[in-house]
């Protein structure tokens, strides 16, 4: 099979964390970077939702109580259908930000 060279520049601890855990599972970061590009074909676009990593944040104080209900009703409906943030992530978040705010 003919192979073709793809060069692109990522930053330097985003490969080393990534082809760490390739090495991990024993897949080289080829036949990863490989199996991206046939995702892409089969799913013609990215193969995954692609969206802002910080979840909109809220002041309840400021919000009415239809407000609140529509908001609490979106996040649930998120969570149902996967669009949601992970609970460990969301509260590193959260912890990272009111240590910022604290100070």
């Amino acid at each position: 099979m003919k192979t073709s060279n793809v060069y692109a520049r990522i930053e330097p601890d985003v490969k080393e964390k990534a082809e760490a855990i390739l090495n991990d599972i024993g897949i080289p970061a080829s036949v990863a970077i490989n199996m991206y590009y046939k995702q892409i074909i089969i799913s013609n676009g990215i193969p995954f939702k692609v969206i802002n990593g910080m979840p909109k944040q809220i002041n309840i104080g400021l919000m009415s109580k239809e407000e609140f209900d529509t908001d609490m009703e979106n996040r649930y409906n998120e969570a149902l259908n996967e669009k949601g943030v992970e609970a460990n992530k969301y509260f590193k978040q959260f912890k990272t930000r009111m240590k910022k705010n604290a100070k």
